[in-house]
């Protein structure tokens, strides 16, 4: 009686297996890797968005809790994006009052102007303003300004993970100083 002989090397099916199992692993190391890359994107261009939103209204808030009155002339309630302007001492209480304007530029930015000083961006470049939104409040006492803010993440591409938008609002009251 012969001893069974010792099987050296694979089969056909041992190499099928092996080549489909290894097949299986790479594609779900690609999705993987494309999905975390994909999420990456898409929370980068939220987490923007939301930034400067949340800062650009917090800066208007600030303006308008500070000023005096509405510049009713530079002020565009009409329009969106709207334009806002202030007259305010805040910067200085021995002097007259200056007027302060937000606006959007045509880059889409949010930009804050003082008289006497170089215009500042209060948005980046990553994001865009799509809508301004100023509407005046007034019952002959007292007057309020209500804001609503919308921006949209600036996508290289019309790539889905890279779009982002956010909308903000909020109504403050003017105190007459």
């Amino acid at each position: 009686m012969q001893p069974h002989a010792t099987q050296k090397g694979y089969s056909l099916i041992n190499l099928i297996l092996y080549t489909a199992l290894v097949a299986l692993t790479v594609v779900f190391i690609t999705q993987f890797t494309f999905t975390v890359l994909v999420l990456r994107n898409k929370t980068a261009a939220q987490r923007a968005v939301w930034e400067n939103a949340r800062y650009a209204m917090e800066r208007m808030v600030h303006q308008i809790r500070a000023a005096n009155t509405l510049d009713l002339p530079y002020s565009d309630f009409i329009a969106s994006p709207g334009t806002l302007a202030l007259l305010t001492n805040i910067y200085d209480i021995d002097e007259p009052q200056v007027r302060v304007i937000f606006f959007v530029d045509g880059n889409k930015r949010l930009i804050f102007s003082r008289e006497g000083y170089t215009d500042e961006m209060i948005t980046d470049e990553m994001v865009e303003i799509s809508a301004l939104t100023l509407t005046r409040y007034t019952d002959g006492t007292s007057e309020s300004i209500r804001i609503v803010l919308t921006l949209d993440a600036k996508s290289p591409s019309s790539r889905f993970d890279y779009q982002a938008t956010y909308t903000l609002a909020t109504s403050i009251l003017i105190r007459k100083k």
